[in-house]
């Protein structure tokens, strides 16, 4: 529950596949005797960068481009590093953009307009706390194991699962036999990427910040 005075609407972005889509949500309305609340806008991207733009001609200037275009107050980075970031905040400040960051020594990374003032990392995932105005967010940006992407299973496809673990034979690949569709199976090979255990570690941080009053945000690849 927000006990804060200024309570924030979030928009939030998500960029995968060439498509930029917004969602947005607002806090729950005040009683009608009671004085309106101010608002504040806080807009997040979720941008994989892919490499640091690495693999494409101009790669690097498009990932500061589209963020200036957005004009994001939060960014939620995956296939990030040190390097990749500092030049990123070198990027933006060549457009008149200061952002600063969480200091995560590996992927992923956060990035903020607003000042962050505190920072963690956790397996897969970073976090950071930001002050907007007085009221405290803690954005957390997830990039977790690719493999063992079992949702494909039932689709016929291989989720590349790595030997010598069932279905690492079919790699990425179309399943000659059809879908595999056993449950039990999709969650072991599921449970066995990592990504459950190191998600359920984050969420145990994210319960103690709102316990704490602060907003929460998760966003990741």
């Amino acid at each position: 529950m927000v006990r804060r005075r200024k309570l924030l609407g979030m928009v939030g972005a998500s960029l995968g596949a060439g498509v930029l889509s917004v969602g947005t949500s607002e806090a729950a309305p005040q009683q009608r005797k009671r004085p309106k609340p101010s608002h504040r806008t806080l807009k997040v991207l979720q941008f994989n960068i892919w490499l640091g733009g690495s693999r494409v001609p101009g790669g690097r200037a498009g990932i500061a481009d589209t963020i200036a275009a957005v004009e994001p107050d939060v960014v939620m980075l995956s296939e990030s590093t040190p390097e990749r970031v500092a030049h990123l905040l070198a990027d933006l400040a060549e457009r008149g953009m200061t952002y600063f960051d969480n200091e995560n020594p590996v992927d992923p990374a956060v990035i903020s307009r607003y000042p962050i003032i505190e920072h963690a990392s956790f397996p897969s995932w970073s976090k950071a706390v930001v002050s907007v105005d007085g009221t405290e967010v803690a954005a957390y940006s997830g990039h977790l194991e690719y493999r063992y992407y079992v949702n494909y299973l039932p689709r016929g496809y291989g989720g590349g699962t790595p030997s010598p673990l069932e279905t690492s034979e079919y790699g990425w690949g179309e399943i000659p036999t059809g879908p595999i569709t056993d449950a039990a199976l999709i969650t072991r090979l599921n449970a066995a990427s990592g990504r459950t255990k190191v998600t359920r570690t984050v969420l145990a941080d994210a319960a103690k910040e709102r316990a704490k009053g602060r907003l929460t945000l998760l966003a990741g690849d």
